[in-house]
């Protein structure tokens, strides 16, 4: 029971981080604070979570007047999450 209770807490909070969505205007401080958030509850429950994966969920969360940013974080793909 707990193991598949584990299974569907993971399958919640990868959900969660995939379509999590910054509107325009919205503070980017809140906004990576919430994407931490998920991270650490998702981590917390020993999933296996790849950085490179991590940073691609945070870039396609923000909205395209990001586009200079998210431009930089993928030609330094080695920016510690």
């Amino acid at each position: 029971m707990f193991e598949s209770q584990n299974v569907i807490t993971k399958m919640f909070l990868r959900d969660n981080l995939q379509t999590l969505k910054m509107r325009e205007g919205e503070n980017i401080v809140n906004h990576i604070q919430s994407f931490w958030s998920l991270l650490e509850k998702l981590l917390a429950t020993k999933a296996l979570v790849i950085n490179e994966d991590a940073l691609l969920s945070l870039m396609r969360s923000m909205p395209l007047s990001y586009k200079a940013f998210i431009t930089s974080m993928w030609k330094h793909p080695n920016i510690a999450l």
